[in-house]
């Protein structure tokens, strides 16, 4: 016959019941203790990432502070070493800070302009060399008004967590659409943000429930919502003045999209160089623009409505851009950019760049120089 559970087991059976909540009970504990630390003023602290260099000679000033002295005359070298260097270690230490410092602004104090690859929507980040940051568009993927993760936690936020931002002057939406704004929560979770900037809300369409959620959060957490039209101008530190094009009144109703046509059209201008930033207005807001007289030229062109063929030809001839950026998911299920559109911009002598094949693209100038980097070194349009 089978023999009869040992004691051993009997024990065990018995303490089970006792084990599980004493376990939970512990870790409890440990995660409220971290969620207290956590909460702490300057309990972390938001740097850019370093190059390796930096990471090594860091973790070395670390060995040589916390290196464990195990003898009498180990401990009395140690003593003469460093009171004889204790100017080269205060120097490494100076050095390492001020390198930390100046990875917090963009590199050799030249303007940055990122347009982040954020799929099928928009983000830009243009950052001055006094360190200001202004946020174009958020990004935005379906779902992310309701909550659901998207293009503001897991690319728009990391993205700025790793150039080491923890401030937004201005966060500037462009127009109520999910893949411009839906990210906005997740960088306002993350990130202090001056002000926000929105288009005025007009046309014929409703704007999204989320949307005005996202406003009402703004007014509740004392953010600052600035509404902003043609004549406006959007100022962030000593350098950057974003002047506001578009939209004008009478403001478009009955349009294909109203909001795309009253979308906020901005202009950078920095020493030489201009960028434009044209959301996604479409042939109408196009049109008024050129109808206007003012001057379009630019040196830099965020292509309108992710490159759509609801453009108008006289409009990329009259900024004749020598960059041209398309942000646009890989394929998307609009058929975007247009061969129409990108053939134009080939045509007016704009070299194309994608973000859903060259990924970020990252635009830097000192006021006289223009360079481009992109995130994918591939192989990227003959344009």
């Amino acid at each position: 016959p089978p023999s009869s559970p040992t004691r051993p087991s009997s024990v065990l059976a018995v303490g089970e019941p006792l084990l599980g909540p004493a376990t939970a009970a512990l870790t409890d504990l440990f995660l409220w203790l971290v969620r207290l630390f956590a909460a702490l003023p300057g309990a972390a602290i938001t740097i850019p990432t370093p190059p390796p260099l930096l990471v090594a000679a860091w973790l070395g000033l670390l060995y040589l502070a916390g290196k464990p002295v195990t003898g009498e005359g180990e401990a009395r070298g140690l003593r003469r070493l460093l009171h004889r260097d204790r100017w080269l270690v205060a120097g490494v230490a100076a050095a390492l800070a001020a390198g930390l410092c100046f990875l917090g602004t963009p590199q050799g104090g030249r303007l940055e302009v990122h347009f982040i690859d954020v799929g099928q929507g928009d983000a830009a980040l243009v950052r001055a060399p006094d360190g200001a940051a202004v946020l174009i568009d958020a990004g935005g993927w379906p779902g992310e008004y309701e909550g659901a993760p998207g293009a503001g936690r897991r690319t728009v936020v990391p993205y700025l967590k790793r150039l080491g931002i923890r401030r937004v002057d201005a966060l500037v939406l462009t127009h109520p659409h999910e893949d411009h704004a839906g990210g906005a929560a997740a960088v306002l979770d993350a990130v202090k943000v001056g002000m926000v900037v929105v288009a005025p809300v007009a046309g014929a369409e409703d704007p999204p429930p989320g949307y005005a959620r996202l406003l009402a959060r703004c007014a509740e957490t004392d953010v600052k919502v600035r509404e902003a039209r043609a004549g406006a101008r959007i100022k962030a530190g000593t350098a950057l003045d974003l002047d506001v094009l578009s939209p004008e009144e009478p403001f478009f109703h009955g349009t294909s999209s109203d909001f795309n046509n009253n979308s906020l059209v901005l202009r950078l201008r920095y020493g030489r160089h201009t960028f434009l930033f044209t959301a996604d207005i479409q042939q109408e807001a196009q049109a008024r623009l050129l109808l206007s007289g003012r001057d379009l030229r630019a040196d830099v062109l965020k292509v309108p409505h992710h490159g759509s063929a609801a453009f108008v030809p006289p409009f990329f001839e009259a900024v004749r851009p020598a960059v041209a950026v398309v942000s646009v998911g890989t394929r998307n299920r609009f058929g975007l950019p247009s061969p129409a559109a990108l053939e134009k911009l080939e045509e007016v002598g704009a070299r194309v760049y994608r973000t859903d094949r060259d990924g970020a693209v990252i635009v830097r100038t000192d006021g006289r120089t223009l360079t481009v980097e992109t995130g994918r070194a591939r192989q990227r349009p003959a344009a």
